[in-house]
Order: C-alpha cells, then structure tokens, then sequence
C-alpha cells in the first residue's frame, strides 16, 4: 500500500486498531496483527517521499508511508475484510491517497480523494 506524503503514522494506527490484536507504534514505522486473519501488517514513513511504485500508475502525488500487508493463505478471505476495513477507516479519516497493489504489480483498490474504488477482489 502506497500513501500519499502528509498522512501520519497515527492515522493510520487509528485505522487499523478497530481490526487488530496487537498495534507497535514506533517513530517511523507502525506494525502489528489482524484479530481475525493473524495477518501481518507493516507501515514505515518514507523520507524523501518517492514516486507511486504501483505498475501503470501515474499521479501527481508523492509516497510518504509504505505499507505491507501478509495474509495467511488460509485466512485470505478474512484478511480481504481487514484490509478493506483499514482502506475505508483512512478515507474517512484523512483526504490522503493511497494506492493497494499486489508486488506493484496489479492494482486492488485506490482512493484519489473520493473515497475507496475497488478494481479487483483479493479473494476470487
């Protein structure tokens, strides 16, 4: 997941916390677990900003906080909720874009400042 420069590492622990067990907020990285899933998620601030990585993806805004989320294969389904949950809380709390793909390779969903659009399912 690819933020926008600006959106704080506290916003986005507000955003995950209503769907995690454990949140590790540190200076410039958030981590922690999904209740449901036990999936894995990671969030570091980057300095300098730097371009969108998603493949096809050109915007006029810079990256200032990476995210990565592991899914248990077993779990995907559960996980798919929990990150969608995470996309919905930061568009209500923050007018920060952001871009979720798989590898940077094929794009899941964005927000480019009206809300979460999603172009395709994790889950088939």
């Amino acid at each position: 997941m690819e933020i926008e420069a600006g959106a704080s590492l506290e916003t986005i622990r507000h955003a995950v916390e209503k769907n995690a067990s454990v949140v590790t907020l540190e200076k410039t990285s958030l981590e922690g677990y999904f209740s449901d899933s036990n999936g894995f998620f990671y969030f570091e601030l980057v300095d300098p900003p730097s371009v969108v990585f998603a493949e096809g993806w050109e915007v006029d805004w810079l990256v200032g906080v990476m995210g990565a989320f592991h899914c248990p294969l077993h779990k995907l389904e559960q996980s798919w909720r929990e990150i969608k949950c995470v996309m919905e809380e930061l568009s209500l709390r923050s007018s920060m874009r952001f871009v979720l793909s798989f590898q940077y390779d094929s794009v899941y969903a964005f927000n480019e400042g009206e809300g979460v659009v999603y172009k395709k399912s994790m889950v088939i």
